[in-house]
Protein backbone atom coordinates (compact mmCIF):
# COMPACT_ATOMS: atom_id res chain seq x y z
CA UNK A 1 0.00 0.00 0.00
CA UNK A 2 1.19 3.46 -0.75
CA UNK A 3 1.54 6.17 1.81
CA UNK A 4 -0.75 9.14 1.22
CA UNK A 5 0.11 12.74 1.94
CA UNK A 6 0.80 13.60 5.58
CA UNK A 7 -2.25 13.86 7.79
CA UNK A 8 -3.48 17.39 8.51
CA UNK A 9 -2.57 18.81 11.89
CA UNK A 10 -6.16 19.71 12.83
CA UNK A 11 -9.51 18.21 11.98
CA UNK A 12 -12.58 20.19 13.01
CA UNK A 13 -14.74 18.79 15.78
CA UNK A 14 -17.77 18.79 13.48
CA UNK A 15 -15.85 16.84 10.85
CA UNK A 16 -14.88 14.24 13.47
CA UNK A 17 -18.50 13.93 14.57
CA UNK A 18 -19.85 13.60 11.01
CA UNK A 19 -17.11 11.19 9.97
CA UNK A 20 -17.66 8.83 12.88
CA UNK A 21 -21.43 9.22 12.64
CA UNK A 22 -21.22 7.85 9.10
CA UNK A 23 -18.99 5.02 10.30
CA UNK A 24 -21.54 4.22 13.02
CA UNK A 25 -24.34 4.22 10.46
CA UNK A 26 -22.45 1.61 8.47
CA UNK A 27 -23.48 -1.18 10.82
CA UNK A 28 -23.65 -2.69 14.27
CA UNK A 29 -20.18 -4.08 14.83
CA UNK A 30 -17.65 -4.94 12.15
CA UNK A 31 -17.17 -1.34 11.01
CA UNK A 32 -13.35 -1.24 11.14
CA UNK A 33 -13.02 -1.40 7.32
CA UNK A 34 -15.36 1.60 7.07
CA UNK A 35 -13.25 3.45 9.66
CA UNK A 36 -10.12 2.70 7.63
CA UNK A 37 -11.71 3.84 4.40
CA UNK A 38 -12.95 7.12 5.88
CA UNK A 39 -9.90 7.94 8.01
CA UNK A 40 -7.16 6.99 5.55
CA UNK A 41 -8.54 6.91 2.03
CA UNK A 42 -11.41 9.39 1.95
CA UNK A 43 -10.61 12.14 4.48
CA UNK A 44 -6.85 11.50 4.65
CA UNK A 45 -6.88 12.22 8.37
CA UNK A 46 -4.15 9.60 8.83
CA UNK A 47 -1.60 7.73 6.79
CA UNK A 48 -1.75 3.96 6.45
CA UNK A 49 1.06 3.62 8.97
CA UNK A 50 -0.59 5.96 11.50
CA UNK A 51 -3.85 4.03 11.21
CA UNK A 52 -2.03 0.71 11.73
CA UNK A 53 -0.27 2.06 14.81
CA UNK A 54 -3.51 3.42 16.26
CA UNK A 55 -5.27 0.12 15.51
CA UNK A 56 -2.46 -1.82 17.21
CA UNK A 57 -2.80 0.33 20.31
CA UNK A 58 -6.60 0.00 20.27
CA UNK A 59 -6.29 -3.80 20.15
CA UNK A 60 -3.99 -3.74 23.16
CA UNK A 61 -6.35 -1.61 25.27
CA UNK A 62 -9.42 -3.13 26.92
CA UNK A 63 -12.75 -2.54 25.23
CA UNK A 64 -14.07 -2.65 21.67
CA UNK A 65 -11.33 -1.91 19.13
CA UNK A 66 -13.44 0.53 17.11
CA UNK A 67 -14.33 2.58 20.20
CA UNK A 68 -10.68 2.66 21.29
CA UNK A 69 -9.64 3.72 17.79
CA UNK A 70 -12.30 6.44 17.77
CA UNK A 71 -11.02 7.80 21.07
CA UNK A 72 -7.43 7.75 19.82
CA UNK A 73 -8.28 9.57 16.58
CA UNK A 74 -10.56 12.10 18.26
CA UNK A 75 -7.99 12.86 20.95
CA UNK A 76 -5.23 13.21 18.38
CA UNK A 77 -7.00 16.02 16.56
CA UNK A 78 -9.09 17.79 19.21
CA UNK A 79 -7.93 16.49 22.58
CA UNK A 80 -10.43 15.15 25.13
CA UNK A 81 -13.32 17.04 23.51
CA UNK A 82 -12.50 15.44 20.15
CA UNK A 83 -12.40 12.00 21.75
CA UNK A 84 -15.84 12.56 23.30
CA UNK A 85 -17.33 14.03 20.12
CA UNK A 86 -15.97 11.26 17.88
CA UNK A 87 -17.22 8.57 20.28
CA UNK A 88 -20.65 10.22 20.45
CA UNK A 89 -20.76 10.28 16.66
CA UNK A 90 -19.85 6.60 16.46
CA UNK A 91 -22.46 5.46 18.97
CA UNK A 92 -25.32 7.92 18.51
CA UNK A 93 -27.29 6.17 15.76
CA UNK A 94 -26.99 2.74 17.36
CA UNK A 95 -28.32 4.21 20.59
CA UNK A 96 -31.22 5.87 18.77
CA UNK A 97 -32.09 2.65 16.93
CA UNK A 98 -32.00 0.55 20.11
CA UNK A 99 -34.14 3.10 21.97
CA UNK A 100 -36.68 3.18 19.13
CA UNK A 101 -36.87 -0.62 19.13
CA UNK A 102 -37.35 -0.60 22.91
CA UNK A 103 -40.18 1.93 22.60
CA UNK A 104 -41.75 -0.15 19.85
CA UNK A 105 -41.51 -3.26 22.00
CA UNK A 106 -43.03 -1.43 24.97
CA UNK A 107 -45.88 -0.20 22.78
CA UNK A 108 -46.80 -3.70 21.62
CA UNK A 109 -45.81 -5.70 24.71
CA UNK A 110 -49.46 -5.94 25.78
CA UNK A 111 -50.23 -8.20 22.83
CA UNK A 112 -49.59 -11.46 24.63
CA UNK A 113 -51.64 -14.05 22.76
CA UNK A 114 -49.69 -13.69 19.51
CA UNK A 115 -46.41 -13.62 21.38
CA UNK A 116 -47.19 -16.84 23.25
CA UNK A 117 -48.17 -18.65 20.06
CA UNK A 118 -44.98 -17.47 18.42
CA UNK A 119 -42.90 -18.60 21.39
CA UNK A 120 -44.49 -22.05 21.22
CA UNK A 121 -43.65 -22.34 17.55
CA UNK A 122 -40.06 -21.16 17.73
CA UNK A 123 -39.29 -22.51 21.19
CA UNK A 124 -37.13 -25.54 21.83
CA UNK A 125 -38.52 -28.84 20.54
CA UNK A 126 -40.46 -30.88 23.08
CA UNK A 127 -40.27 -34.58 23.64
CA UNK A 128 -43.52 -36.30 23.74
Amino acid sequence: MTEGPPAPLRVATGALFRGFLMIGLSGFGGVMPFAHRRSVERHRWMTEREFSEALSLSQFLPGPNIVNLTIIVGRRFQGPIGAAVATLGLMLMQLVIVLLLAMLFAEFAHIRSGARRLQRRIGPPRRG
